[in-house]
């Protein structure tokens, strides 16, 4: 049975890794996620697998207990995902923000089933394979490496295989067979061997035909934008695409969130034209995302243009803009360029005189990186003499709440520190118009004298444009002494919008704060103040929050390159596998001691400092070819050396505190749920609190003399 067995629990880590990201991609279009709600989502995944794992020390060690909860695992995965995709349906409508509190609550009930059983699974499999042998804490550590296998080849085979061809529901199936072929290899030898063999066959005899007669994604998408009428779903390496019908309406939706609506040529002319007018004889503009709405069409009307460089990250939303609006994309003045559009500027050799960004407000850290100082000066690089940049913002036309106020005001002193001149033109969407040349507010008279013709922006100019909005508007940006300027590594218009983003539902960051309280008494509860214990949660979190400082890292250096996001996660993997395979191979031919976890925990500490460094250095340098070596070598580089800090610290400390405890249940639970619910709040705050309210050299101070703390604690009881 042994070959089954270790099988089995590579299958453990294979169906972990592989659930847990598509989980979180469905969430981000069940729930339509940023960093906030997907720090909840993968905190409770966390937090789940910790308690799962911990209720794991009190089943009895029986391989048909393990069989049972791998038939549970194949039966449940598909009626969760299928869930996450459709409550959206029940609490919202299509395109709704939802509250916090919601996401917590329904994410946390979706979750638990498949969570608990696999988190019970992982100590289950510790007990069966270290039962009746000698060296327990060494057999009970091979179960880590061997899941570190399964995480590994599933992260792996997802962003190089699965993300390409499959959608969540094909790339589950491979979850339901691998658990049940699993299972059946397992029921060999058995004694009720035939009952759990007939089972597993009938089971996977349905689900094939469920799975290959039923369209679930489709039926998961109609049941979501009900009552829309679905007329296309594309799935990419970016998120899901919906295109639906209501009457004569065209609606696109990116991840659950609308991207435009036909027949919206009020804001296409907005969009378009407080920016153009400022400079009618613009003969190149660069439009970064938006252009199939019929922007296009609006730059268009300007007599003097002769190239629109339009820039789109995903080239499905091309794919459907053409299919659906391709009037929208026929001219031959259009580029189209599927690119980061941050890349884009930052490799660029064209020049400008108008940059139009059309992307919503730094509701994300990859959105926000379109906010900063540094691609504000980008921008400027590329722009001809007194040439444009415009953007928006949420706005309100007569008032605007303490939070919009704060993230209003910070976008603003931003670009005053580039440009000469800022001009903000006041409504629902707040326009922020930036140039080094003269501005005006005057558009009724621009407009008239460029003899553009619009539909609605003629008409109700002379009632927007106020001298007491702009008035108003002017003293409260100012007025924000408070307000700090929005930079790549500190990127405070992100947390600014949380706050925004909270206040629509009368919540702020205490709900956040509670729940953060709730996971550290839980905690303590658990370690009772005990070194190891400790040390395990601060590797947890600190893994955690450093590898979100890493891909933000290399997402603001380097656009948005999914697959090469998938290299730097398989290499974190990489490193915790290599680095626990080779402290398990060791602990049999040497002893070790606290000294030895003390000496990593050191290492660790001194991790985020050398990191901040690094990215201070790279991010100075403009040289392709170093840029590339970075991309390809350093990056990766640096992760797995993150993994193999975070790996090489787990088998040390079971094989010291089962020497001290005697118990390899209550050592593996114990500890394998510690680190599990460190690395939960590792994800409620990495990307929530740490980074946005404190930057990322804030951050990484903070990880460093944390670390530290434990070390010399670790050194004292040791």
């Amino acid at each position: 049975m042994k070959k089954p067995f270790l099988f089995s629990v590579i299958v453990i880590g294979f169906s972990s890794i592989l659930t847990q990201i598509i989980f979180l991609r469905e969430s981000i279009s069940g729930f339509y996620g940023n960093e906030l709600l997907l720090g909840v989502v993968l905190g409770n995944w966390l937090l789940l697998t910790g308690i799962g794992s911990y209720l794991g020390r009190f089943s009895k060690g029986r391989l048909e207990l393990f069989i049972i909860t791998e038939i549970l695992l194949a039966i449940i995965v598909i009626p969760s995902i299928f869930l996450i995709g459709i409550i959206r349906n029940f609490i919202a409508t299509p395109g709704e923000l939802l509250p916090l509190n919601l996401v917590f609550f329904y994410s946390l009930l979706i979750l638990s089933p498949f969570c608990l059983l696999s988190g019970f699974q992982f100590t289950l499999a510790s007990k069966i394979f270290s039962r009746e042998k000698k060296d327990k804490a060494y057999e009970a550590s091979k179960v880590y490496v061997l899941d570190s296998i399964g995480d590994l080849l599933g992260g792996f085979f997802f962003s190089y295989f699965l993300v390409f061809f499959f959608d969540s529901f094909q790339s589950i199936s491979l979850i339901i067979f691998l658990n049940l072929f699993s299972g059946f290899l397992l029921s060999k030898n058995l004694r009720r061997g035939r009952e759990f063999k007939a089972l597993i066959s009938f089971l996977a005899i349905f689900f094939f035909i469920l799975l290959s007669q039923f369209n679930l994604s489709l039926i998961s998408t109609e049941i979501q934008f009900s009552p829309q009428r679905v007329l296309a779903q594309e799935n990419s390496i970016y998120g899901n695409l919906v295109v639906t019908q209501r009457e004569s309406q065209l609606n696109f939706y990116e991840n659950s969130f609308p991207l435009f609506s036909t027949g919206n040529n009020f804001s296409n002319e907005e969009k378009i034209h407080y920016a153009m007018l400022q400079n009618p004889s613009a003969e190149r503009v660069l439009l970064i995302s938006g252009g199939i709405s019929g922007t296009m069409n609006e730059i268009l009307k300007y007599p003097e243009i002769e190239r629109i460089d339009y820039v789109e990250l995903d080239p499905k939303i091309i794919e459907l803009g053409r299919k659906f609006l391709s009037e929208n994309l026929k001219s031959e003045r259009i580029r189209v360029h599927n690119i980061d559009g941050r890349l884009w500027v930052k490799k660029s050799k064209e020049k400008y005189d108008s940059v139009i960004i059309d992307l919503p407000d730094p509701e994300s850290v990859q959105v926000n990186r379109f906010y900063t100082l540094e691609f504000f000066r980008e921008v400027k690089g590329i722009l001809n003499k007194d040439g444009i940049l415009a953007l928006s913002l949420s706005g309100g036309e007569n008032y605007l709440s303490e939070e919009e106020k704060d993230l209003n005001s910070a976008i603003y002193k931003t670009l005053k520190r580039v440009f000469n001149n800022v001009i903000i033109i006041p409504g629902d969407t707040n326009f922020f118009i930036s140039s080094d040349g003269n501005l005006s507010y005057n558009y009724g008279k621009r407009l008239e004298d460029s003899k553009i013709k619009t539909e609605f922006i003629q008409y109700y100019l002379p009632g927007k444009i106020t001298e007491d909005r702009i008035d108003y508007i002017l003293s409260v940006v100012k007025g924000r002494e408070d307000v700090r300027v929005n930079e790549d590594f500190k990127p405070v218009s992100h947390y600014y919008y949380l706050k925004y983003y909270l206040s629509l539902f009368n919540l702020d960051f205490t709900f956040t704060l509670v729940i953060i309280l709730l996971i550290l008494i839980l905690t303590f509860y658990l370690t009772k103040f005990k070194p190891l214990p400790l040390s395990i949660f601060v590797v947890g979190f600190s893994g955690m929050a450093l590898e979100f400082i890493l891909i933000l890292g290399f997402q603001i250096l380097y656009g948005y390159v999914y697959e090469k996001i998938g290299v730097i996660i398989t290499a974190f993997m990489l490193g915790i596998f290599l680095s626990s395979y080779y402290v398990t191979k060791k602990i049999r031919s040497r002893g070790f001691s606290t000294a030895d976890i003390t000496r990593f925990q050191f290492s660790l500490a001194l991790y985020p400092l050398i990191l901040s460094l690094i990215l201070l250095g790279i991010s100075r340098i403009s040289e392709a070819s170093i840029i590339f070596l970075s991309v390809e070598i350093l990056f990766p580089v640096l992760t797995s050396v993150l993994g193999a800090l975070v790996g090489a610290i787990f088998p040390l400390a079971v094989k010291i505190y089962f020497e001290k405890k005697k118990d390899i249940a209550k050592t593996i639970s114990l500890l394998y749920s510690i680190d599990l619910i460190g690395s939960c709040l590792g994800a409620y705050t990495g990307s929530v609190i740490l980074v946005p309210l404190l930057g990322v050299w804030d951050s990484c101070i903070f990880l460093f003399f944390l670390n530290i703390i434990i070390t010399f604690y670790l050194w004292l009881r040791g």
